[in-house]
């Protein structure tokens, strides 16, 4: 799936770190859209906070078509550059995953998983996913967070990606063929 710009991505995970109390909740993940003119939706995620205000979700761009999985956190990164994280779930176990970096935004940095498939199958366990860092220093910083809800919260942000989408293309928006 193509990502979107990493101005719409950080402006998408600044808001998804502060959900709106329009978004519906499912377990600990919360779905929401957000809108930036009228009648139309930027984005539509389904996101989950931790104890430590680190963000992991799911992010879909109806006008593009496409979706993305993003953590953002306090381990620090160069804007473009590839890192290896270790991911482990209950089902699907440990897998190694790449991350690629979306840029600093106050204390937190965006990561987009490069194999959108791989951490869906993650999610789709259930439970609670932890993500390792390899840190400079020869030490580990892991991120938790918990999955109860993720798979009905994902579904229900992907059927309103959809209509959304739907809506656009028949809707009264200049388009060019």
């Amino acid at each position: 799936m193509s990502t979107p710009t990493a101005a719409a991505m950080a402006l998408s995970v600044l808001l998804a770190l502060a959900p709106s109390a329009m978004g519906q909740t499912f377990g600990s993940w919360t779905v929401d859209a957000k809108s930036f003119a009228r009648g139309k939706s930027d984005n539509v995620y389904a996101i989950t906070i931790n104890d430590s205000d680190a963000g992991f979700g799911q992010f879909c761009y109806p006008d593009s078509g496409s979706c993305i999985w993003i953590l953002v956190n306090k381990t620090g990164c160069k804007d473009d550059s590839k890192y290896p994280v270790l991911a482990s779930a209950p089902i699907g176990g440990a897998i190694a995953l790449e991350v690629l970096c979306g840029g600093k935004f106050s204390d937190y940095f965006r990561y987009v998983f490069t194999d959108f498939d791989a951490v869906n199958e993650l999610v789709k366990g259930g439970g609670r996913i932890g993500i390792v860092f390899p840190l400079a220093s020869g030490e580990f910083r892991v991120t938790r967070f918990d999955l109860n809800g993720a798979t009905t919260a994902v579904s229900n942000m992907r059927s309103q990606a959809e209509n959304l989408a739907q809506q656009a293309k028949t809707g009264t928006k200049d388009t060019k063929l």
